[in-house]
């Protein structure tokens, strides 16, 4: 029953703030970051704050009221499309998913990027000093700005953290994403 009345309250809460950002005008401008709130480690919601594209050849920065998600689970899969469809408010965007480490036992890497259109062009800005951004980078240590990810790390126990904060090692601030048995240590 517990269960039953927090899932009710997380709906509602959920309910609560999408109208909230449906009905609000639009007022300063929020910085570039991503928030994520777990909900009993099952599932998290990320809420991406300063909403932004940027045209393809490094054109202008412009706003959208869809953002478009991917996974780099499903592109490994060689699944590239989006796995949803974000109405994007003020330059706030929140999406929810499900912590893969639970299904698989094991813990997992994901990365999430995203885009203006559901073809990939026009990518989403996100900041490299932002914890949950991961990146591949250059021979000078610098990060590579067309590599840019959200870089999550999900735990079996229901932890989820930034990849980034693993503090591996190398080039692998941008694990590929998968089933990692071997990090396990990093869980608790």
């Amino acid at each position: 029953m517990r269960k039953i009345i927090l899932i009710m309250m997380v709906f509602y809460g959920f309910l609560v703030a999408s109208a909230t950002l449906a009905d609000a005008t639009c007022g300063e401008e929020l910085p570039v970051s991503t928030f994520v709130f777990s909900k009993g480690g099952t599932t998290n919601l990320f809420v991406l704050s300063g909403v932004i594209f940027v045209q393809e050849g490094g054109g202008a920065l412009v706003e959208a009221p869809t953002l478009y998600l991917f996974s780099g689970m499903l592109d490994s899969k060689g699944i590239y499309q989006p796995f949803d469809v974000v109405l994007v408010r003020c330059r706030i965007g929140f999406f929810s998913y499900s912590n893969l480490a639970l299904q698989f036992g094991a813990p997992v890497v994901e990365h999430f990027w995203g885009s203006a259109n559901p073809d990939g062009t026009m990518p989403l800005v996100r900041v490299p000093e932002d914890p949950w951004v991961s990146y591949d980078k250059d021979e000078w240590g610098q990060p590579i700005l067309s590599t840019l990810s959200i870089g999550v790390f999900m735990c079996p126990n229901g932890i989820i953290k930034p990849l980034k904060s693993l503090n591996l090692e190398g080039n692998l601030n941008k694990l590929p994403p998968g089933v990692y048995p071997e990090l396990a240590e990093y869980c608790y």
